[in-house]
C-alpha cells in the first residue's frame, strides 16, 4: 500500500519505527485505504439507479461488520510472533 503514494517509504517507516508509533502508523493506514476501497464500491453502487443507497454513512453501516474483540492486544501478538520467529531455525 506504502509503495502506491510513497516512491521509497522506508525512510518513513524507520522514522515511525524510532519514534515507536509503528502500529499507529500501521492503523492509519489501512484504515485510510479501506475507507477508500469502501468509498470506491460506494460509488458503484451510487451509479446503479435501482440502488437504495443515499449516503455514504449509511453504506458504511450497513456495510461494515462489527469489531469482534476490541481486547486484543495487537503489539503483544507482534511481540509473541516475532519471539517465534527469532527461534525459528530452518532445516539444513
Amino acid at each position: 500500500m506504502l509503495f502506491t503514494k510513497y516512491a521509497s517509504p522506508y525512510s518513513l517507516l524507520d522514522d515511525f519505527v524510532s519514534l515507536e508509533r509503528l502500529t499507529e502508523f500501521v492503523y492509519s493506514i489501512v484504515e485510510a485505504d479501506n475507507e477508500r476501497k469502501m468509498w470506491e464500491i460506494y460509488l458503484a453502487c451510487v451509479a446503479n439507479p435501482y440502488s437504495e443507497v443515499t449516503s455514504f454513512d449509511e453504506f458504511k453501516r450497513k456495510h461494515t461488520a462489527p469489531k469482534i474483540n476490541e481486547n486484543i492486544n495487537l503489539e503483544a501478538t507482534i511481540n509473541d510472533s516475532y519471539g517465534m520467529l527469532k527461534e525459528f531455525k530452518p532445516e539444513s
